[in-house]
């Protein structure tokens, strides 16, 4: 059951926004660096939860922060460079797809210090008008 549509006009129809800044990885620990066996593990995280905020009336924001290919490098090879499972060519690549369906029109990808401003900027206007609350 989803809840109830708000507009953020009111306290007591409040918009509420979860804003997840991410380089989007999951990496259970450095250990896959000498247990080869975990290198698997280390992909675009589980976005499960999305559906669970979404359900409860919470908009989901991502800024990613990309990881950018290091094709000389063994570890990037021997984990985001291993191929994509949900139609990107690498895990690298799945990374954008899967937060982007996660968070839609609320998927920004910012790679430099201006364009994460830009984005959390562009986030307050469209929650505009704010109410922080705990």
């Amino acid at each position: 059951m989803s809840a109830p549509p708000v507009d953020g006009s009111s306290a007591s129809s409040p918009q509420k926004m979860v804003i997840i800044a991410t380089d989007g990885v999951n990496d259970p620990t450095r250990a896959w660096v000498s247990n080869p066996s975990l290198r698997s593990q280390v992909k675009v995280f589980d976005t499960a939860f999305c559906s669970t905020f979404k359900s409860k009336g919470v908009t989901v924001a991502i800024i990613n922060t990309p990881y950018y290919p290091m094709t000389w490098d063994w570890g990037y090879n021997a984990t985001l460079g291993q191929p994509g499972s949900l139609g990107g060519a690498t895990r690298v690549d799945d990374i954008p797809i899967a937060l982007s369906a996660c968070a839609g029109k609320y998927f920004t990808v910012a790679s430099d210090v201006a364009s994460i401003q830009s984005a959390f900027t562009k986030l307050f206007v469209a929650a505009s008008p704010i109410r922080l609350t705990n």
